[in-house]
């Protein structure tokens, strides 16, 4: 951010985060340069606010998978198994024990709720209704933990936006191209040239 603030003095600047990098932003410190934030795909990982069929399934992992890969190799292999990525033990134990409390990350205590209730920028949360692991009610129970601030949830139905599936990665994706970033200028606070 401070490179960022530096070479470009005038310019506003957006936080756009994607999935974990939406729900993380809360934890961050302020930064003075940063004038609104956009997430997308950024829900509660909580079982009971996934998307289906994810929240189906998502016993399995955290109960055989995950424990089984870490026993095998020391760490959790989710590249073997193409989910997300490898991740150290600990990070992927404190992942389970977000996903399993109704306030996901903000259940880390005292300091990150504060954090959360910190955030005084306008807030536009986006998710598409095709979105395999952010269902919008995760979205919306994620973006309640900012308190002080508005939050505009946007449920987006991908064929109403003129794109086909979008799901959770493919708006970041060639064939989604100008069409996708054309559709998010509004909530970046950018107009169409």
């Amino acid at each position: 951010m401070e490179l960022v603030a530096q070479r470009h003095p005038g310019l506003p600047i957006t936080w756009f985060g994607h999935s974990m990098g939406g729900i993380l932003f809360g934890m961050m410190p302020a930064h003075p340069r940063i004038d609104r934030v956009a997430t997308l795909g950024s829900g509660s990982g909580y079982h009971e606010h996934l998307a289906r069929p994810l929240r189906y399934v998502i016993g399995a992992f955290w109960h055989v998978i995950v424990p089984l890969s870490v026993a095998r190799h020391g760490y959790f292999a989710g590249r073997r198994i193409r989910t997300v990525d490898d991740l150290p033990r600990g990070v992927v134990a404190q992942w389970k024990r977000w996903c399993s409390h109704p306030d996901f990350v903000v259940s880390e205590g005292e300091a990150v709720r504060q954090a959360y209730d910190s955030v005084k920028l306008p807030i536009t949360a986006v998710v598409f209704t095709d979105d395999t692991m952010a269902s919008p009610r995760g979205v919306k129970a994620m973006h309640s933990h900012y308190t002080g601030t508005q939050v505009d949830l946007k449920v987006l139905r991908p064929e109403q936006q003129g794109l086909r599936a979008v799901g959770h990665f493919n708006f970041f994706h060639a064939k989604t191209g100008p069409r996708g970033w054309a559709l998010s200028l509004p909530w970046l606070g950018l107009s169409p040239a």
